[in-house]
């Protein structure tokens, strides 16, 4: 991409481009990370979401969807000719039913975050999704506009870019 792909995103996070984007990130701790989104991929009924995978299963989440997450039991490493069923999972467990009334609300509506953030207020305490959390957020997707700008080149954090990189382009 370059500068004259650039327009204004509807976001108010600055100029952006295209409508998809490709990323790996590798945690402190050396575990990789996929990151793909894709303007209008798949199906309305299957909004934003992410997959944990892992040598004993996958774990899907889907906060737009009731129950919001599911597990596929098993190593997805190892092809089997038995099929795998999607679990649903619970606060009670997987497979178990739901036992908190209305947990689709506080999911999908961010209720369960508007009640965290009321109760820290009470408590005094930080919220669970506090302003550190955010900002690792707001630095990892300014990290993956950084690399591209960079032409692909592995960045480091904190950036030492600290506005959007794409108006450096």
């Amino acid at each position: 991409m370059t500068r004259a792909d650039l327009k204004e995103g509807a976001e108010g996070v600055g100029p952006l481009a295209g409508n998809e984007a490709h990323a790996r990130v590798e945690s402190e701790s050396g575990v990789p990370v996929f990151f793909d989104s894709i303007a209008g991929a798949g199906s309305k009924d299957a909004g934003f979401g992410l997959q944990l995978t892992g040598t004993k299963g996958i774990v899907d989440i889907r906060g737009d969807q009731s129950p919001p997450t599911h597990l596929l039991a098993g190593n997805p490493f190892a092809p089997t000719t038995e099929p795998r069923a999607w679990v649903p999972i619970t606060s009670a467990g997987p497979g178990e039913a739901e036992p908190i009334v209305d947990v689709a609300l506080l999911v999908s509506s961010h209720g369960a975050s508007g009640r965290d953030l009321l109760a820290a207020i009470r408590e005094n305490r930080a919220p669970l999704c506090d302003v550190r959390a955010g900002a690792a957020v707001i630095e990892a997707i300014s990290g993956v506009f950084e690399s591209h700008r960079l032409n692909g080149q592995r960045v480091a954090f904190p950036l030492a870019t600290r506005v959007n990189p794409l108006s450096l382009l």
